[in-house]
């Protein structure tokens, strides 16, 4: 970056004189009551035109921390809205994968007991 000495390396103005009437008319006046009230301002505050300068482009960077901080946070949220979902399908899933084994575990087991209570009616007992 430059040095401190300058934000501002050169000025350009356009000039229009005016004529004597313009400067006493509605417009004239206008003009010096804003500069008048800007003179005031800057008197009472003791501001100074290139502390304006460097004031601003301070308010600037903090803008657009603040707009960064903004985004980033809301990535942040976005991000975690997302994690939460995802656990809560993955956690979903689980449960419905669980339910189906116990189910079949279950079907299983019936099965196994019809299976053997029809063997065990086919079959002789022994005597003892």
């Amino acid at each position: 970056m430059s040095s401190d000495k300058s934000v501002f390396t050169r000025l350009i103005a356009r000039v229009t004189a005016l004529l004597p009437e313009g400067w006493q008319g509605q417009a004239g006046r206008l003009f010096r009551k804003g500069t008048q009230a800007v003179s005031t301002f800057a008197e009472e505050n003791r501001v100074l035109p290139r502390d304006l300068a460097h004031d601003g482009i301070e308010l600037g960077r903090r803008k657009l921390t603040g707009l960064a901080s903004q985004e980033h946070a809301a990535a942040e949220k976005n991000y975690a809205e997302a994690a939460v979902a995802f656990t809560e399908s993955e956690d979903k899933k689980i449960e419905i994968e669980l339910k189906k084994r116990s189910l079949e575990s279950e079907v299983e087991g019936k099965r196994l007991r019809r299976v053997k209570r029809t063997l065990g009616r086919a079959l002789p007992r022994p005597r003892l």
